[in-house]
């Protein structure tokens, strides 16, 4: 598809941002250890690189590598780039590699500590007996074996923008509009070997423990107080893609619906993100539709977001952002996670608001098409994507010098 519409969108190529300031943003982004051999190993050797910290409960194979504050994309990208060659470089140096895949495709990410010759002979034995496990699985047809396997969503990787408060209401309420763009770097379709959706990560959070879906769409807001309400008592169930920061120096609203991705590609997003929070100072929000209790009746919301009668499907406007309806916005969703930029109406709509869609390659589209992912060829699937993220460092270091 070509693009539609770029009045927002900043493209994923170095050579075309310049140092226009922007809101203070920030890039967080998750990424698996692994072995040389692509099994899991802890994260440990790397808590001491600038901006990453290791989980120091299960998993502890997942690094989270974090930019400061930054006012122009040169300036997150430099950051960005920065300490991912210095995270890679120690990794290297203790036999390390690390994964940009939303999900571990197969196994459980989970390594005893410490990191010594038998803890890797028992992880080996262990994947070894899955690995006989998985020949005997793979067997089966797809109706025989027990479909929507279920994951502790502590194994699963994703990317977070964090933006600068300014008209909070107005952001909370992009932002979930935005939440469909997570398409855009979708990077696992498996969980426990098995083909679940494009975006294995948001199908994950968005199923309960009993198995069930959480298709309750996110309602738009007129208060940081109703978010704050509407978060406090759905925050043990569902997915929940935007959050409020307010102890954080200065605060912030978190964008959290995309996965982990190859840096690139979540420096693109970043930088499309931030200059759809950046068109908000200077615009209004509009949400169209009726049929959400907030939207009842028209009239304007709080900090200038006004609500109108009429139901546009989402675009970037001459004086700021129209939003789609609430339920809209639901239906996209699921489209991103289950069907990803296959979705004709998805693609559209991201284009409507400002991304640049064909600037956008999800490693989920490249490794999808499998019934069932044994843990040998995941292990495999690691390592592939492990030397791309390096590779993708490596070439974003080079633009920088």
């Amino acid at each position: 598809m070509q693009p539609t519409s770029k009045t927002a969108a900043l493209t994923t190529e170095t050579d075309t941002d310049t140092e226009t300031p922007m809101m203070n943003t920030r890039l967080e982004a998750d990424y698996w250890v692994v072995d040389s051999d692509g099994y899991f190993a802890p994260a440990g050797p790397l808590a001491g690189v600038d901006g990453c910290t290791v989980e120091k409960r299960e998993p502890a194979s997942l690094v989270t590598v974090t930019t400061p504050l930054s006012e122009s994309i040169p300036a997150l990208r430099q950051s960005f780039v920065d300490r991912l060659e210095e995270a890679c470089a120690r990794a290297a140096n203790t036999e390390r590699r690390l994964v940009p895949l939303a999900t571990p495709i197969n196994g459980t990410p989970r390594v005893d500590q410490p990191d010594d010759d038998r803890t890797r002979l028992r992880q080996v034995i262990a994947d070894t007996e899955d690995d006989e496990s998985d020949d005997a699985v793979s067997s089966k047809s797809g109706l025989d074996r027990e479909s929507g396997p279920s994951v502790d969503r502590r194994y699963c990787a994703g990317a977070r923008v964090c933006v600068e408060r300014h008209a909070v209401t107005d952001q909370l309420n992009a932002l979930l509009a935005l939440t469909p763009a997570l398409a855009l770097v979708n990077s696992s379709p498996y969980v426990g070997g098995e083909r679940v959706a494009a975006g294995a990560r948001t199908h994950c959070h968005r199923t309960r423990v009993d198995g069930a879906r959480d298709g309750r769409p996110c309602r738009y807001v007129d208060s940081a107080a109703e978010w704050n309400r509407r978060f406090e008592a759905s925050a043990d169930v569902g997915w929940t893609p935007v959050a409020l920061r307010e102890r954080a120096d200065p605060p912030m609203i978190e964008w959290r619906a995309p996965d982990a991705a190859l840096p690139k590609q979540l420096l693109g997003l970043a930088g499309d993100v931030a200059t759809v929070m950046d068109r908000l100072r200077r615009g209004t929000v509009h949400i169209g539709g009726r049929g959400e209790r907030a939207d009842r009746g028209g009239g304007r919301g709080r900090r200038g977001t006004e609500r109108t009668d009429a139901a546009p499907p989402g675009r970037v406007t001459s004086d700021g952002l129209a939003l789609p309806r609430a339920t809209t916005v639901a239906d996209l969703v699921d489209a991103a996670t289950y069907e990803g930029l296959e979705s004709t109406p998805l693609a559209v709509y991201l284009e409507r608001m400002g991304f640049a869609v064909d600037d956008y390659h999800p490693i989920s589209a490249r490794i999808d098409g499998r019934r069932y992912v044994s843990r040998a060829d995941a292990r495999e699937l690691r390592l592939e994507y492990a030397g791309l993220l390096e590779a993708d460092v490596a070439e974003l270091a080079c633009t920088l010098e």
